[in-house]
């Protein structure tokens, strides 16, 4: 699904970066949060006014990428973490305190709800959503995420129709020590605002809909500096009123950020994007479609945690 094109356009000064982050926002235990404004200084010296959108970290908790938005060019940017450095206050970053986001398996087949589990479950992790201690253990198997999609993939062996990712999360949550929800779109405001409060909270959300028949394209697309090819900048929306279903589709909420223009936005992991996150309009793509699209939305919390 990663169409390339158009490589010409890009040029080689985005193979690396060096950033000045502005004032930190903080972010469910990271110090510099996506939204982070900042500068980025490219190869050729020449300086942008930009905003942070994570870090990507791999199965092994290694980060791989740096993801950025340039606010006046209108691309984003994911350059290698090998070839970034970001600074703040003259005193170079830990890892560690840059939000991270887990990158997907790519998906094979039309299994997207096992990836949406996997994806939700590794970012809890990655965003410090410990339960027991258990989920950790699993995934730190050298066969642990092939148990966890094996689990997951119950959704489709016993033929569960829609709306039925609860008796998964059910066992996740008597197995690993979370509280487990799962929340209808009665009416889009309410179902916006409490899924936007959970993700402001560093909670990760999974949520499923239904989807039309063809892909929207991103206002901007992104620009990979490994290839220095733009990606494939479609992905797939809710289902408006009035469209025709049809079909399912399941990913996973990160973060929330406000863009250059002042709209609300936020990053979802996408297993058809298994690099870099997608990034959806709250106004757009989900308030006013939430509930035309049979949107539902599952979460988990430590149990010690407040509700």
């Amino acid at each position: 699904m990663q169409a390339q094109y158009c490589a010409n356009l890009f040029r080689k000064e985005w193979t690396s970066a060096v950033g000045e982050m502005s004032e930190p926002i903080p972010a469910n235990g990271f110090k510099f949060g996506i939204g982070t404004r900042m500068s980025l200084s490219v190869d050729n010296g020449r300086t942008i006014d930009g905003i942070f959108l994570g870090r990507s970290v791999d199965m092994d908790y290694k980060t791989t990428n740096y993801f950025f938005e340039d606010y006046a060019g209108g691309h984003k940017f994911m350059i290698d973490a090998n070839r970034t450095k970001l600074y703040y206050r003259a005193n170079e970053i830990k890892e560690k305190d840059l939000q991270a986001i887990a990158e997907s398996l790519e998906q094979r087949g039309e299994v997207c709800a096992t990836y949406a589990v996997e994806n939700h479950l590794t970012q809890m992790l990655v965003a410090k959503i410990e339960g027991n201690g258990e989920l950790r253990k699993l995934f730190d198997k050298k066969t642990g995420h092939a148990d966890v999609r094996q689990m997951a993939n119950e959704y489709y062996l016993k033929n569960r129709g829609g709306a039925n990712f609860k008796p998964i999360y059910k066992e996740i949550s008597e197995k690993y020590g979370f509280t487990c929800r799962s929340l209808e779109a009665a009416t889009s405001e309410k179902f916006e605002k409490i899924v936007s409060g959970l993700i402001d909270k560093g909670i990760p959300v999974l949520l499923e809909f239904y989807i039309p028949g063809e892909m929207v394209t991103s206002d901007k697309p992104w620009v990979n500096s490994n290839t220095l090819a733009g990606e494939d900048s479609r992905f797939w929306p809710p289902n408006a009123k009035g469209q025709r279903k049809v079909s399912g589709h399941a990913l996973v909420a990160v973060e929330n950020f406000e863009s250059a223009s002042g709209r609300m936005k936020f990053l979802v992991n996408d297993s058809d994007w298994p690099e870099r996150p997608v990034e959806w309009d709250y106004d757009k793509y989900f308030k006013k479609r939430a509930k035309s699209s049979g949107m539902l939305a599952h979460y988990c919390i430590d149990k010690k945690a407040k509700k």
